[in-house]
């Protein structure tokens, strides 16, 4: 149903006549919420009479209401802007009657697709394997039994702010409160920990919702406290064997075979492949050492994200995906933690940048990317698919070398590409 409200008598009999071929249309005569409102039109007068209630109405719905304004004469650009923040299209009129139409018509699509949404919603929080939990200005309203099982404490505050420790509560409400005030829909991740409580942490995503008519904060809610123990243990070890440059690699690495096989052997494979890709384009050899040590640590960490996202069989959702794209990030920070060469240390970090600037964690382009992250990167997408991983059988070596046939000069620096390709037109392959 679409509601019309217009201090222009005229004006709405028109948008009526218009509308009521293809759509339910009536006068809303009394702003309450109303199950049926798909849509509200208005018109600038009523509106500034009306907009506190009009506000009112769709901050009290658990639905998406799309509220268009229609502005019939110029106003200052300043006011514009501020309706803009405070409505969800303007349309400035006279429109034609085919425009007018079809811009009804898409802002009517999208609220189909939040339609799927909200049934969804409250079901998927209930079920999810991750902590979700829901706070208004009341306390807390809910909370999922994944996260009643990590933190039982939560039964017992009324407010997620008194779950942390004292040094770190001031830092989380500030946090929760810019979510509320911001005009952004959620906030960066945060690592926070609990209060009483030196080995509990979560990494945790706020984003602003309505839930049950009332604007509130959802956060969402991952136990990094094996991974923070393994940070810790990892960083103090590390302190001790400073002196040694390579007990220190060699350390790092028995810990990441210890949780990760997978990774560990992947490296290994890509530091055979680097290092033949590096001597075949006739590299110094401290180019060639800090590939060495590079390759041999690129993924280090991914001890840092959680297994059963590493081996996920299935599409990964916008929050794992996120994870994965930081594990060159946590590789990075741990090889400074360490004092490894900063050259090393930049290569790790960039391994996963694309010449074309699609790559991540910082987008970079053609030179912006050192010479020793283009050919780490090669290697890594050829043995990566090229070799079997848990979550999917192998792709051949034939598919991951068209891949970066295919891709050269765009994704691959072709040097690099074409160094690789004569590599193994000459025999190589990788070891057992």
């Amino acid at each position: 149903m679409i509601y019309l409200l217009f201090e222009n008598k005229k004006n709405m009999e028109l948008i009526s006549e218009l509308l009521k071929h293809k759509y339910e249309v009536e006068y809303l005569e009394e702003i309450i919420v109303r199950e049926n409102i798909d849509l509200i039109i208005c018109d600038y007068l009523l509106y500034e009479k009306k907009k506190n209630r009009l506000q009112r109405l769709k901050r009290n719905s658990y639905r998406y209401i799309p509220l268009i304004l229609l502005l019939n004469s110029k106003i200052d650009e300043h006011e514009e802007n501020k309706l803009s923040q405070e409505v969800d299209h303007i349309w400035h009129i006279p429109l034609s009657k085919s425009k007018f139409l079809s811009n009804v018509k898409n802002v009517l699509s999208i609220k189909e697709s939040f339609k799927e949404i909200e049934e969804r919603y409250e079901a998927l929080i209930k079920t999810n394997q991750l902590g979700i939990f829901i706070q208004n200005e009341n306390g807390i309203a809910f909370s999922n039994e994944k996260l009643n099982e990590f933190l039982p404490e939560i039964e017992n505050c009324k407010y997620f702010q008194e779950l942390v420790s004292s040094e770190q509560k001031n830092k989380l409400s500030e946090y929760l409160s810019e979510i509320g005030t911001s005009k952004e829909k959620h906030g960066d991740f945060v690592e926070i920990k609990i209060q009483n409580n030196d080995e509990k942490w979560i990494m945790f995503i706020a984003t602003k919702i309505t839930y049950k008519n009332v604007p509130a904060i959802q956060g969402i809610v991952l136990d990094i406290s094996r991974r923070k123990k393994v940070e810790k243990d990892l960083f103090e070890t590390a302190q001790s064997l400073k002196e040694s440059f390579e007990r220190s690699i060699s350390l790092i690495n028995k810990i990441v075979r210890k949780r990760d096989p997978y990774t560990a052997t992947h490296q290994q494979k890509v530091r055979e492949l680097s290092i033949e890709i590096a001597r075949k384009m006739n590299l110094p050899e401290e180019t060639i050492e800090v590939i060495d040590k590079a390759a041999i640590l690129h993924d280090i960490g991914k001890i840092f994200v959680p297994s059963e996202i590493l081996n996920k069989p299935g599409q990964l959702t916008e929050f794992e995906m996120r994870m994965i794209k930081q594990h060159p990030v946590y590789s990075y920070e741990l090889i400074k933690e360490v004092n490894l060469d900063l050259s090393i240390a930049n290569t790790v970090l960039q391994h996963h940048e694309r010449l074309n600037g699609t790559g991540y964690p910082e987008g970079l382009k053609e030179n912006e990317i050192t010479l020793e992250a283009k050919i780490l990167a090669v290697a890594d997408v050829v043995e990566a698919m090229s070799s079997h991983r848990p979550y999917r059988p192998a792709l051949g070596i034939d598919h991951a070398l068209e891949e970066i046939r295919s891709n050269k000069s765009t994704l691959y620096d072709p040097a690099i590409v074409d160094a690789c390709l004569e590599i193994f037109e000459s025999g190589f392959s990788f070891s057992e």
